[in-house]
């Protein structure tokens, strides 16, 4: 099964961060904090946390449903959501509060990144592959491309998205 290991650095040593039964994938840090798809449930992927300083894991969400592909910022983490449909959710993981949705569309929204209060995601609206935005001060969400053909896997950092773009009539 797959697990989540971590490497310092500064005293070249690999640790583990969890190795439950059933496997865990797609890790993502901020800070002392690690993030993860995790299968310990069967067919419901759950997101779990792990606290580096405190060597502490704790559940982020473990709704009924799949989630998976987190992301984190300071103190949020955001995901892709099964629920309903496939959207965007994230929760505030030093305030343990509620989980919030981000953008619950009719179409699918995954692929989720963040960086400072705007999370960033593939959608599949309108026919296609797209990047949009979301604000998380105003609440506004907004279109980043939608040209003509596919745009995958955004990255944000700054003020700067990047992400995989097919654009098919470049290449006619």
């Amino acid at each position: 099964e797959w697990d989540i290991y971590g490497y310092n650095l500064k005293t070249g040593k690999e640790f583990p961060i969890c190795t439950e039964k059933e496997g865990q994938g797609r890790p993502a840090i901020y800070g002392h904090i690690v993030v993860w798809t995790d299968f310990r449930n069967g067919d419901n992927n759950d997101i779990y946390g792990y606290n580096l300083k405190t060597g502490k894991e704790f559940p982020i969400c473990t709704k009924t449903g799949t989630q998976e592909n987190p992301a984190i910022y300071g103190d949020i983490v955001v995901w892709q959501d099964y629920r309903n449909g496939s959207h965007i959710y994230g929760r505030n993981i030093r305030t343990m509060g509620e989980e919030f949705p981000i953008f619950t569309e009719k179409e699918d929204q995954i692929e989720p990144a963040i960086y400072g209060d705007i999370v960033v995601w593939t959608d599949l609206r309108n026919g296609g592959s797209h990047i949009y935005g979301y604000d998380l001060r105003t609440r506004q969400e907004f279109p980043i491309c939608t040209d003509e053909g596919y745009q995958l896997w955004p990255a944000i950092y700054g003020d700067i998205v990047v992400w995989y773009d097919y654009k098919p009539y470049l290449h006619e």
